[in-house]
């Protein structure tokens, strides 16, 4: 059986609560708490801190998760490491196709393409002067 009484400041009785399932939603909105995560914390000085120390991680952060209100922390730090997810999978594909893209170019040294150009315009030179001896 449960019975909750809610007080105004002046200690008037406002509302009483007999269902416990409307008690346990109550007190677990008022909390931002559940019954577990409560005794877990609320025992904690009271000799139940070894059992919050080896209980598992998952719930240590669930329990703390809830009592520090840091859900929309959590949400925001799963859509940051999607998006940076999203942004190296773009650049993993950006730098996919500049490997192809040096793969299709050779590269010359300076000299070397220097000297091709002068022979390619001394050929064009000798059949320009070909061309105006005929």
């Amino acid at each position: 059986k449960v019975t909750l009484t809610i007080f105004d400041g002046k200690g008037k009785e406002i509302k009483q609560i007999t269902k416990r399932t409307e008690a346990d939603q109550l007190i677990r909105e008022l909390m931002n708490l559940d019954a577990k995560q409560f005794s877990q914390i609320v025992l904690l000085p009271q000799g139940e801190f070894r059992n919050f120390l080896v209980s598992s991680s998952s719930e240590k952060e669930t329990v703390l998760r809830h009592l520090f209100g840091t859900q929309f922390f959590q949400q925001f730090n799963e859509r940051l490491k999607e998006k940076a997810k999203q942004q190296q999978q773009k650049l993993d594909h950006l730098e996919q196709e500049l490997h192809l893209l040096q793969k299709r170019f050779v590269l010359v040294k300076e000299e070397e393409a220097a000297a091709g150009f002068e022979a390619v315009l001394s050929q064009w030179t000798n059949h320009q002067a070909i061309l105006e001896k005929q």
